[in-house]
């Protein structure tokens, strides 16, 4: 195996361009509701021009496309907006350290959070526990740190052109591309362009791998979507209400679920999870719950 995780491993399957079936957006607009309700927060379903969850090509949203390449070069990232029949604009913005510190910040936060929250852990007998450490609340400090750094940085002046550039489009679609893992994990969705110019139509951040290496031709054709459930260990939790919601949706999507259980070796059920992601036919929905994430 020469992946690091099953999580790296299915990034990589994204960029792939294989002759697949795909569901239509309609099946998502259903789906979404109901993952909505298990998470308690607004699921966001990553659209791409590789091969998952379905393609896109910009005759879908005629009128309407940017696309938008960040470049970083040492601490300077070189922005390109592209539209139109050979429109573009360019700037340049140095990139700050603040905000890969606060990314490194907000990662160690999330992942504490995952590890400690949802498992009580017996002391050492003799000893006198620490007070416990609200995890959650450090998180969601962290977040908004990284949000408010964030969303400064892309309201700089040299920006300026290529914001007002898009929002004066209705429903535009920015086709994002980025040409390192550091600029990629930042949370571009939360760009709230639309806000700085009071425009009441939606703008999509769509991100777009840097490399594609296949021309998108493939015939759509329809199937249900499929969504691929990995779930931690459920001890005193239990994941059934979040099984019977997902099973609810039988009639538009075919769902898998595999995980952790008492006795099960940790190596064999990684390589089930990268066996079920490299699978054929693709997944339109990635479903992870509770402290999976510490394993992948």
């Amino acid at each position: 195996m020469n992946w690091e995780t099953p999580l790296q491993h299915f990034r990589e399957l994204m960029e792939e361009d294989e002759k697949r079936a795909y569901c239509g957006a309609e099946d998502i607009a259903k789906i979404k509701p109901v993952l909505n309700n298990i998470v308690k927060y607004p699921v966001k379903c990553r659209l791409s021009n590789g091969s998952f969850p379905f393609p896109i090509t910009h005759s879908q949203f005629p009128m309407s496309n940017f696309n938008l390449k960040v470049q970083l070069i040492e601490n300077t990232c070189l922005f390109e907006l592209t539209w139109g029949e050979g429109q573009q604009l360019n700037a340049t913005l140095t990139y700050p350290q603040t905000i890969a510190n606060l990314y490194h910040q907000w990662q160690q936060s999330y992942l504490k959070f995952y590890k400690n929250s949802f498992r009580g852990r017996v002391a050492d007998i003799g000893t006198i526990a620490p007070p416990p450490v609200d995890w959650r609340a450090k998180l969601v400090e962290a977040e908004t740190k990284l949000l408010y750094e964030f969303r400064h940085w892309l309201r700089s002046a040299e920006l300026y052109q290529i914001r007002a550039t898009i929002a004066k489009i209705q429903n535009a679609n920015v086709f994002i591309t980025c040409n390192s893992v550091e600029l990629e994990r930042l949370p571009w969705e939360a760009w709230n362009i639309g806000n700085e110019f009071a425009v009441n139509s939606d703008i999509r951040i769509v991100r777009k791998p840097i490399n594609i290496s296949k021309p998108n031709t493939i015939p759509i054709r329809h199937r249900k979507a499929r969504i691929l459930a990995i779930l931690g260990d459920d001890t005193g939790l239990g994941f059934a209400e979040e099984k019977k919601a997902l099973n609810s949706l039988k009639k538009v999507v075919d769902v898998k679920f595999i995980g952790w259980q008492p006795g099960k070796d940790i190596n064999q059920l990684k390589q089930e999870i990268v066996n079920n992601l490299s699978n054929n036919f693709g997944w339109d929905i990635l479903f992870l719950r509770d402290t999976v994430m510490k394993l992948i």
